[in-house]
């Protein structure tokens, strides 16, 4: 890439967090350089407003640089009855709610939801230039709620501060920074695509332990189509024979509070597949906890989203850590211990596997929210073999897997050290603090 240079000359922009800007740029509101509307959805009740060949974009749909399509339309009668504005193609789709800061150029005419604010190419404002640029001055005149989520709104828009060069200056800007994003998104696309191979390998090294061991020379058909080819001297057995299966309390959200000092409840939304994840947490009373102590987690414990277990990246299954204590199981999520036949770390490799995933799918075809019971989940038949033979598996497993999460640990750090590196260009053209000549832009 181009070493590029500062400015010749700097002045202060007024702005604190800005700071110095190109003397020649001009700092000015948003909404006095292009228009901004909103878009508008249908009551949810009204099941016709839903039905038409309008397109009509959700904060979901927002991401690819060019959106052509979206996964909902809306009626003609819909659009007269609201009047809401079209977005035009190639305008800006900006999320203001929610996922704030996602961006996407209308591919062709369309219509969005209230969340997303669309902004129009005008003789002072190049899309091109906004689509990198309002992502970071918008979010800056942001407010923030007590979780520290930034909030915006069309006041907060309109009245935030740009610094803009010149439009033939902004387009340069986005013909540079289009080629350099692209070239550190083909990098990180690589990395992503390495991290995808190590789990499919993963997956591989997994499924073999646990279902034909370390030694596959004598193997017998399970007659069971998520098994296929097991060890020969391994027993086949039902999951609800060598583990026991605890389903959560329903408590009630009306009692759920958010002061630190009370203990958290585990819900559906905090099992991800090998992590639990406490973004969203709601606890429950400390001094009311005694009565509950049956569903109180400890380390080791294996918990199983009930609710949709396959996600795109596995099973929603994953092991209790000493970070995550204490905690309460809450209602549609299985916490599950190994009896004195199996080795939790087995069972939970097993639950983890393409081997599981296989059992479960079958079960929800058609079925529009899956939803596993735990009977579904006793009745589900493992190869296992004798405890002894466990530990030497697991053993070879942790010295494989290992190596294997070096590598991918190893690609996550190159992307984020990469989606850094894209931020700050992008952060560095934008504001100023670099000089994209004619050159540069090409």
């Amino acid at each position: 890439m181009t070493k590029l240079e500062p400015y010749a000359e700097y002045k202060n922009s007024g702005i604190e967090w800005l700071g110095m800007v190109p003397a020649e740029w001009t700092v000015i509101k948003t909404g006095h350089v292009t228009r901004l509307t909103t878009g508008w959805t249908p009551p949810t009740g009204d099941s016709e407003a839903y039905v038409g060949d309008n397109l009509w974009a959700n904060i979901s749909d927002l991401g690819p640089k060019i959106l052509k399509d979206t996964s909902k339309r809306i009626s003609d009668e819909a659009v007269t009855s609201a009047r809401i504005a079209r977005s035009r193609k190639g305008s800006l789709l900006f999320s203001f709610k929610l996922s704030v800061g996602q961006v996407s150029f209308a591919g062709t005419d369309m219509y969005t939801n209230e969340a997303i604010a669309t902004f129009e190419e005008t003789d002072r404002l190049s899309t091109r230039f906004a689509y990198y640029a309002l992502p970071l001055y918008l979010l800056q005149n942001a407010n923030e709620n007590i979780y520290g989520a930034k909030l915006l709104n069309q006041d907060l828009m309109k009245s935030a501060r740009l610094c803009l060069p010149a439009k033939t200056i902004q387009d340069r800007i986005a013909d540079y920074l289009d080629r350099e994003t692209a070239q550190i998104d083909e990098l990180i696309g690589k990395q992503e695509g390495l991290i995808d191979l190590l789990a499919e390998k993963r997956q591989a090294i997994i499924t073999h332990a646990i279902t034909k061991g370390l030694n596959a020379a004598d193997t017998k058909p399970s007659s069971l189509p998520w098994l296929g080819e097991v060890a020969a001297h391994w027993t086949l057995v039902k999951l609800k024979h060598v583990v026991d299966v605890l389903t959560g309390f329903p408590f009630k959200s009306e009692d759920f509070t958010e002061d630190l000092e009370d203990i958290a409840l585990l819900r559906g939304v905090n099992v991800n597949p090998g992590q639990t994840n406490w973004g969203d947490t709601v606890r429950f009373s400390r001094l009311a906890a005694d009565e509950y102590s049956t569903y109180l987690l400890r380390k080791g414990d294996l918990v199983l989203g009930l609710d949709r277990p396959i996600v795109s990246d596995g099973i929603r299954v994953c092991s209790i850590e000493e970070r995550d204590l204490p905690a309460l199981l809450l209602q549609r999520v299985a916490r599950i211990r190994a009896n004195n036949k199996a080795n939790q770390e087995f069972i939970g490799h097993v639950l983890s596997s393409s081997v599981f995933a296989s059992y479960l799918e079958p079960l929800f075809t058609g079925v529009s929210v899956p939803h596993m019971s735990p009977g579904q989940l006793g009745e589900f038949k493992i190869a296992l073999p004798p405890l002894q033979e466990q530990e030497v598996i697991l053993r070879s497993l942790r010295r494989s897997l290992s190596k294997l999460d070096v590598l991918a640990d190893r690609s996550r750090s190159t992307i984020g050290l990469l989606r850094e590196r894209r931020s700050a260009l992008i952060s560095a053209a934008v504001t100023g603090k670099i000089k994209v000549t004619e050159d540069d832009g090409r």
